[in-house]
């Protein structure tokens, strides 16, 4: 499981490197990246947690603990985009706005995909 979890976790850092948004001249630009399954393999503490990542020039370069849902998430992506929130739920959520810092510089954001000493991709360099 931790093989296949590195690997997924290269192949996303690949995806905002090479052609997502680290060398994309549209500096607004944002990968939302959410587990898709937390039960399937519960975590040291709860088996209803699942990490979740936001990826872009504007997003702090920290681990935010704040607790937050797939609602929030939703939200924030409509806040975002201008759309109008699907329902009630999200029309409630709380938007992850300690997430992001609009005073950053992004023509500086820069990202490197790194290979895990963990993964099968080590065995298979491109």
């Amino acid at each position: 499981m931790d093989l296949q979890r590195a690997d997924n976790d290269y192949s996303c850092g690949l995806l905002v490197q090479s052609i997502a948004i680290a060398r994309s001249p549209n500096e607004h630009s944002l990968i939302f990246l959410i587990e898709d399954d937390s039960r399937a393999d519960a975590d040291h503490i709860d088996t209803h947690r699942s990490t979740a990542y936001i990826v872009g020039p504007y997003v702090k370069n920290a681990v935010v603990s704040t607790s937050y849902n797939t609602v929030n998430f939703i939200c924030t992506m409509g806040n975002i985009l201008g759309i109008a929130l699907l329902n009630l739920n999200d029309t409630l959520a709380a938007p992850m706005l300690d997430v992001f810092d609009t005073t950053l510089d992004p023509t500086k954001w820069t990202f490197t995909a790194l290979l895990s000493s963990t993964g099968l991709a080590q065995y298979i360099q491109t």
